[in-house]
């Protein structure tokens, strides 16, 4: 006799898959970051209140929201492809930064309670989604346990608030110091193609972390890398190619001898006048900051910031969609292999 049986789901999964797929808070608050990015959002803001027991973290962004069908069938369902099926955000046409799915995962790892409020430009009123991840305990199936979905009228902003609440850190000022790092060094620091100057072209990502109202900034740690690394090295390497494949290079500065214009390239056809295309690859671009670490080349105060900086930020890094690809340019991480050649200088590159 055969019978016919089902999978079923312990409510614990949301907990496991918390814990075992963010395993640190700094990239469970990129996750809700990224989120911001998909929804075209220009500008996000990571809200601290910390008064005791009814400590709080807000991620705030003003992108384009969600509708109850995005909400319902995207956040709240679990493996949902409905990112992989709209590969790309609506109105600048950003790739997704953020496809399996590991937000709402983000959330669970930060706090026990989540309020998620969201409203659309066409939407009258907005959605406020509720969940108390302390109800997902063993023993319970996944499909018994409810959240609460309302419509509220009082949001007149276009975007998407994340309130979490009942955190599970107390944030101390080196766990928020480390936060703040780490968001920024998943940022891509400076811009590696020109701006498009047209009127649906992307404006670009900014995230800024408030504590208590005020902006947050590790004075110890925070150079101005443009001021005081940046216009001192010796030359600047940029690459692009477009999106027909044709690759083309310049040097736009070179304190050794005079900047080298646009130049077409193709690492496999070095010495051909007009290289073809790449057959794969397309619109990608690198900005390579060059310097002879050498104190007779350079400022003192430069020079000895500058071998700091590095120590820990040396190297090429990887960045897709504006945030970085780790562990390529990590410390330790030669992924291009380039401490093997002795004939190189370091490399301050993004």
């Amino acid at each position: 006799m055969s019978e016919e049986l089902f999978f079923e789901t312990d409510a614990a999964i949301i907990t496991r898959l918390g814990r075992e797929l963010v395993a640190k808070q700094e990239t469970a608050l990129i996750e809700l970051v990224k989120n911001g990015f998909d929804a075209d959002a220009t500008e996000v803001e990571v809200v601290f209140e910390r008064s005791g027991s009814s400590a709080s973290l807000e991620v705030r962004d003003n992108g384009s929201g969600m509708t109850r069908r995005e909400l319902v069938h995207g956040f709240m369902r679990l493996a949902s492809d409905l990112k992989v099926q709209a590969p790309r955000s609506p109105r600048f046409g950003r790739q997704r930064a953020g496809r399996k799915g590991i937000g709402r995962f983000a959330a669970q790892k930060l706090g026990d309670r989540l309020v998620l409020t969201t409203r659309t430009e066409a939407a009258p009123a907005a959605l406020r989604l509720s969940v108390d991840w302390r109800r997902f305990v063993h023993g319970r199936r996944l499909e018994d346990v409810s959240v609460s979905l309302d419509e509220v009228t009082a949001v007149p902003s276009v975007g998407t608030t994340i309130r979490i609440k009942l955190l599970r850190d107390a944030w101390s000022e080196a766990q928020l110091r480390r936060c703040w790092r780490g968001v920024l060094a998943l940022q891509q620091p400076f811009p590696v193609a020109p701006v498009i100057n047209k009127a649906d072209a992307d404006p670009g990502f900014k995230v800024r972390i408030l504590q208590s109202g005020i902006e947050f900034k590790d004075e110890l740690t925070v150079i101005d890398m443009q001021t005081e690394i940046l216009d001192h090295l010796h030359a600047v390497i940029e690459m692009k190619v477009d999106d027909k494949g044709r690759g083309s290079w310049r040097i736009s500065k070179n304190e050794f001898g005079p900047a080298r214009k646009c130049t077409p390239i193709h690492h496999l056809h070095r010495d051909t006048a007009r290289p073809p295309p790449y057959d794969h690859l397309r619109t990608a671009a690198m900005k390579a900051y060059y310097v002879v670490l050498d104190p007779g080349s350079l400022p003192s105060l430069v020079y000895s910031r500058l071998r700091d900086v590095l120590g820990d930020e040396g190297g090429v890094r990887l960045y897709r969609n504006g945030f970085r690809v780790i562990p390529y340019g990590d410390p330790g991480d030669d992924w291009l292999r380039l401490d093997e050649q002795k004939a190189f200088c370091p490399i301050l590159a993004h």
